[in-house]
């Protein structure tokens, strides 16, 4: 393990983990000197959640917010949770299958390491609708100036370039990762091939016509990739729910220390 996930204090209120990675820049390859820790974790509960009345608050999903001690936070999934998610194509769940092996904090055996061999399970046309579509309404929220709640520094770079270059970066990746996939199958989490363009973006190289130019036209090829594309109509659903009771018989130990 690289990183002390003990500040998260999460082992009692969401059960075992089996996969966590670093996901946010530090995974893309595009982090400045300033860029948190974020990462992201499938965590297994004890069996009365599956069989009882026991439950994880906010629907199977655990965020704690460290940055202001550590510049770090993480995001726990149910496994169940995690697995819906995955089955839709999730652009915020679907990396932690991808990463390099250095960005993994935890991989189980018969866990995280399963989750992954599995990762072409999910795989399926939903992945257009999904990861376009939010490429999409990123591309409206920048335009729009509704990039959700910023903080201070996110405050700072609208007010200096004119429009959040952090979410336009962050747009125009996923863009160029769909067409990747769709031409080719593969996923690439870290970006090398383009990674100065993403950095330039962030830092304000760009001025918002140019990066619209740049969407418009990714838009236009991830719409061509996909119609040329073999992706399966729908994902394994069946293999996935059977590896999701194996995973669950193999780890939901009854823990009455774990609370609900």
């Amino acid at each position: 393990m690289l990183f002390d996930l003990s500040i998260f204090n999460l082992t009692e209120r969401v059960g075992k983990y089996i996969l966590v990675g670093q996901l946010g820049s530090k995974a893309y390859g595009t982090d400045t000197l300033t860029s948190d820790d974020d990462f992201t974790g499938v965590a297994v509960a004890p069996m009365s959640h599956y069989t009882g009345l026991r439950n994880w608050a906010n629907d199977g999903t655990v965020k704690i917010d460290q940055k202001e001690q550590f510049n770090a936070e993480m995001t726990v999934f149910d496994i169940r949770k995690f697995l819906k998610l995955a089955l839709a194509f999730n652009p915020n769940v679907i990396p932690l299958l991808y990463l390099r092996f250095e960005d993994y904090e935890i991989i189980t055996p018969s866990g995280g390491q399963k989750l992954i061999a599995a990762r072409g399970a999910f795989t399926s046309k939903r992945a257009y609708a999904t990861m376009i579509g939010y490429a999409k309404s990123q591309r409206h929220a920048v335009v729009n100036c509704n990039t959700g709640k910023l903080g201070m520094k996110r405050k700072e770079l609208v007010e200096k370039f004119g429009y959040d270059v952090k979410y336009a970066s962050h747009t125009v990746r996923l863009l160029r990762m769909a067409i990747e996939f769709f031409r080719y199958g593969q996923f690439t989490v870290y970006r090398t091939c383009d990674r100065d363009v993403l950095l330039d973006i962030r830092n304000g190289k760009w001025t918002l016509n140019k990066w619209l130019a740049e969407v418009d036209y990714l838009l236009e090829l991830a719409q061509a990739a996909e119609k040329e594309s073999n992706l399966p109509e729908k994902p394994d659903f069946g293999k996935v729910n059977d590896l999701c009771m194996d995973i669950i018989q193999t780890y939901a130990l009854d823990d009455k220390n774990v609370r609900n």
